[in-house]
């Protein structure tokens, strides 16, 4: 049953983007605008973000955004300093949540719910929710969670080594749980990424409508062969801005590299993704088996000189878009326990789960050494994308969800 569909968003969807938020939502607008009518709100922070909202001509009805400045997708500690600053003295609201606080951002949304008949309204992200407010007692609202932001600052918060770096990652956490469960209850629908995460929020707030929908991964039909290379190569690949990658990348280089390297002198680390700071270039600048590239066009030609990609994560929380892209390109990825939580893949058989540095890199050499093994990896990884993660079977739980709303139900 084709529907009119009104999606709120932070920042807008693009193929292009350097970040998996703005893949994963481009991603869903094509599919979802096979069948329904979209409209799309959403912040643009520049000129050049503003230009990208012409990839979803012909997907979208209305797009309608609202220029912000600091709506970018990074959120680096280092980052705007005064602003977080102030957002403690001035606000209750988490700073993620605070930022994008927007009167014309609250107008659009309410103007277009009472000019527009909606059958559903579908915020997406954490810090879209405070928007709810806006949605003038609209009957079908969905509020999609791409990961539990409670959870991930309680998380910052163990592992976090510097006391004051502690003490604000506590205060984050305890404004956020107030403030994520406080939206919570006013939306029809909740959508979280994983059984995980449903059963994280529902502890905290057993009343909740809570449905467990995972993000899709668009898998090519055939796969393109892999190039033979002199030397290994070992990825990671993530948006640079952002902190946990950067934390990631850091602790793999430290920690794990140097063990790898002592057994393969001659494998390279790649780190690749948008925003990459400073220090992160300087890898590449005093350690000549470092190459850092920033932003590429074609990651598919990147995968393909991969031996091995690497998701060392240490804080996890939601579905880590990285893993699902390398698994549905058949390539043998080692990752982390936290990392790998909201996909539930099998270690061994899927991927592998290494929690430990030693245990990391001995897997990591183990892989460049064996072929087979690689390859035995990559095709199961690839048919667990491909059963459970798949665009068309996360698109037929989102419509289900949808019907039942229509029918109150």
């Amino acid at each position: 049953m084709p529907m009119r569909i009104l999606l709120l968003a932070p920042f807008p969807p693009n193929p292009e983007a350097g970040h998996a938020g703005g893949v994963v939502l481009w991603r869903m607008i094509q599919d979802l605008a096979q069948w329904h009518q979209l409209d799309l709100i959403c912040f643009v922070q520049n000129k050049e973000e503003q230009r990208a909202i012409e990839t979803l001509a012909g997907h979208c009805s209305v797009v309608q955004t609202v220029l912000h400045s600091d709506s970018s997708v990074s959120s680096d500690f280092s980052l705007r300093p005064l602003q977080r600053a102030r957002s403690l003295f001035l606000s209750q609201l988490p700073y993620n949540v605070w930022r994008l606080r927007s009167r014309p951002m609250f107008k659009a949304v309410k103007n277009a719910v009472e000019a527009t008949h909606y059958d559903i309204v579908q915020v997406e992200f954490t810090p879209m929710g405070q928007y709810v407010d806006a949605l003038a007692g609209h009957p079908r609202t969905v509020f999609r969670e791409h990961d539990l932001a409670f959870v991930h600052f309680q998380r910052r918060v163990s592992t976090e080594s510097k006391p004051w770096r502690r003490l604000y990652h506590y205060e984050q956490w305890r404004r956020m749980v107030r403030y994520e469960l406080d939206v919570c209850r006013q939306f029809h629908k909740i959508i979280v990424p994983s059984p995980q995460a449903k059963s994280q929020l529902l502890a905290q707030a057993p009343n909740l409508d809570v449905e467990a929908v995972s993000f899709g991964v668009t898998l090519p039909e055939t796969l393109a062969p892999a190039k033979t290379l002199e030397t290994h190569r070992v990825l990671f690949v993530g948006a640079m801005g952002r902190p946990l990658n950067v934390e990631s990348v850091l602790y793999f280089y430290r920690q794990i590299w140097p063990l790898i390297r002592a057994d393969e002198p001659s494998v390279e680390f790649w780190i690749v993704g948008s925003q990459p700071p400073e220090h992160i270039r300087q890898l590449a600048q005093t350690d000549s088996s470092v190459r850092v590239t920033g932003f590429v066009d074609d990651l598919m030609s990147i995968y393909s000189q991969a031996s091995v990609v690497v998701v060392p994560l240490l804080v996890g929380g939601g579905v880590v878009t990285k893993i699902l892209d390398a698994l549905a390109l058949a390539k043998p990825v080692v990752t982390t326990s936290a990392a790998n939580e909201g996909i539930g893949a099998l270690s061994g058989q899927d991927l592998i789960v290494a929690d430990e540095p030693d245990e990391f890199a001995k897997w990591v050499v183990g892989l460049l050494r064996d072929p087979a093994l690689r390859a035995r990896l990559g095709q199961s990884g690839r048919r667990l994308v491909k059963e459970r993660f798949s665009w068309p079977r996360i698109i037929d739980q989102l419509e289900q969800i949808y019907v039942q709303l229509l029918n109150g139900t």
